[in-house]
């Protein structure tokens, strides 16, 4: 936690991981089993029944300028031309379809019947499971491992990371993505938004664990990562302080995101694809640099 602020009035339920310092749900008020049904059964039927829908449809703009920028600093960290990836979690498999669009073997996993039948259905290679002490994959098998999203659902996190080092190959990658929380951003945008609004990427039925670049770190280098290093998404929480309240008003959401995406475009746009994402990475490893962006995207190398 940073020595120039910190949280007050934690929502009931929420505590520091005394290890690692990060919040999560204390477990005291968890069940293993809801958890793991929730997201087999439920979470794209129920809960997110478009995503898969517009995540290839009208937000696929979005994601792929995401993969893409990843697939280019995983290409740069590995040094080599011919590599497999896993992508663990990998829900709808846009970052797949990126993978097979830039020549990489990619392999997804998941635990959603839904999302495998899906994906398989565009052609996709993908399997049902996860990342564990029973899953079927061998060791020292993969380059990278792709993680978005996901530590922040799980239970035990610090155990899904050590099992990705041994599935990866001497000196292989791994790429993570989790929400970048009680951020400073958010510290501000605390004080601006409606009372009992605050704390709004607090949602316990979703997310177990809410983290930060600091302890991110410290997690991957006790999995077994080293030269950790940061990428972070464009800093969708400056849009509340400069005046563009989603959080009181959600109508004015859709616009943020548009601007969020239109900033990339344009880059893309103006100086072409290759040398756009170049000039991207540039402009996000600078924000991480200042704890900035709305999503932490970290890398590390096995040691």
């Amino acid at each position: 936690m940073s020595e120039f602020f910190s949280f007050s009035d934690l929502p009931v339920g929420i505590i520091q991981n005394k290890e690692f310092g990060y919040f999560e749900v204390d477990r005291k008020n968890i069940h293993e089993e809801e958890v793991n049904k929730f997201y087999e059964e439920e979470f794209y039927e129920l809960e997110r029944d478009d995503y898969i829908k517009r995540a290839w449809g009208e937000d696929y703009p979005y994601y792929e300028v995401q993969w893409m920028l990843r697939i280019q600093e995983i290409k740069q960290l590995l040094h080599k031309q011919d590599i497999y990836g896993l992508d663990i979690g990998t829900g709808p498999g846009t970052f797949l379809k990126v993978c097979r669009e830039s020549n990489i073997e990619a392999l997804g996993i998941d635990i959603s019947p839904a999302a495998i039948k899906f994906i398989k259905s565009k052609g996709l290679r993908a399997e049902l499971g996860f990342v564990g002490p029973d899953d079927q994959f061998d060791e020292n098998i993969f380059d990278f491992i792709h993680c978005s999203e996901v530590l922040e659902h799980l239970l035990d996190p610090l155990g899904m990371l050590t099992r990705a080092a041994e599935l990866l190959k001497k000196d292989g990658i791994i790429c993570i993505s989790v929400p970048n929380d009680f951020s400073l951003i958010q510290y501000l945008a605390n004080s601006i938004v409606a009372k009992n609004k605050r704390y709004w990427w607090v949602n316990q039925k979703h997310h177990l664990n809410y983290f930060s670049m600091s302890s991110i770190k410290l997690l991957l280098d006790r999995a077994g990562f080293a030269d950790t290093s940061f990428m972070n998404t464009f800093p969708l929480d400056n849009f509340i302080i400069m005046g563009k309240n989603y959080i009181n008003d959600p109508s004015q959401g859709p616009e943020c995101h548009s601007m969020r995406v239109g900033f990339e475009q344009s880059i893309l746009n103006n100086l072409g694809k290759e040398l756009g994402l170049k000039e991207l990475s540039k402009v996000y490893k600078t924000h991480s640099k200042l704890g900035y962006g709305r999503h932490i995207v970290a890398f590390g190398r096995k040691k």
